[in-house]
């Protein structure tokens, strides 16, 4: 099944250019992705939760954060499972920011289609 956030990553691969980058980016933003976690979240005060993210190495060494646009990609990543939280990409991308040692966020890490969000279009994302 073929949903919003995959739609728009092969969109804007067919074609790209700033109108179907910044739909994107719109849509990374609004939808839910499924993040793996090492635990269940913790509420550190009240309506603010610790999600404790599982982190990967790329290839050329850089922290990132994979995310995952269904279940189906997370299997392909970790076919035996894994616990997961599902959050907006909103939410993600200010989780995020905070965490210094992440240089990016890997969608779709090792499947199709897959896309990476660089740091430097953190907080220009939430603009949008």
């Amino acid at each position: 099944m073929v949903n919003k956030v995959d739609e728009a990553i092969v969109a804007y691969i067919q074609d790209r250019n700033d109108a179907l980058f910044f739909e994107m980016y719109q849509v990374l933003l609004t939808e839910s992705l499924y993040l793996p976690i090492s635990e269940g979240p913790k509420e550190v005060c009240l309506g603010c939760l610790d999600v404790p993210v599982v982190c990967v190495r790329t290839e050329t060494g850089a922290g990132a954060i994979p995310a995952f646009t269904s279940m189906e990609h997370l299997f392909k990543w970790k076919p035996q499972g894994c616990t997961y939280a599902c959050i907006t990409g909103r939410k993600l991308i200010e989780m995020a920011i905070g965490m210094s040692d992440i240089s990016e966020i890997s969608i779709n890490y090792n499947d199709v289609p897959r896309g990476r969000i660089p740091r430097e279009h953190f907080e220009r994302m939430l603009v949008i």
